[in-house]
């Protein structure tokens, strides 16, 4: 039977994988014809409006992360059960989540 412990190497190969497949998708839509003229001004729209969209979602993420971080940091000097590294995987698991 497998270990619940050695399980927890597997992750990072899934998520690397997980990433090649990602790619692949990218690459095949790239190849996608774009369509009509009309069809290439909605999405010009589309895109517009998720740039926007996405601007303002990842200037409210970085005021949250910045807050919780200081927040974790502080939490990290009164209790003695946790680390001050606890903040750096915060920041690097938000990193890569809004990545």
């Amino acid at each position: 039977m497998i270990k619940i412990n050695s399980l927890i190497f597997l992750i990072p190969f899934i998520g690397f994988f997980s990433l090649l497949y990602a790619v692949k998708k990218i690459l095949w839509i790239l190849k996608q014809d774009e369509g009509n003229s009309k069809m290439k001004e909605i999405s010009s729209y589309i895109e517009n409006g998720a740039k926007s969209f996405l601007k303002a979602e990842y200037k409210v993420f970085v005021y949250f992360v910045f807050i919780f971080s200081i927040g974790l940091f502080l939490l990290s000097y009164i209790d003695k059960h946790t680390s001050p590294l606890i903040v750096l995987s915060f920041i690097t698991g938000s990193f890569f989540s809004a990545f």
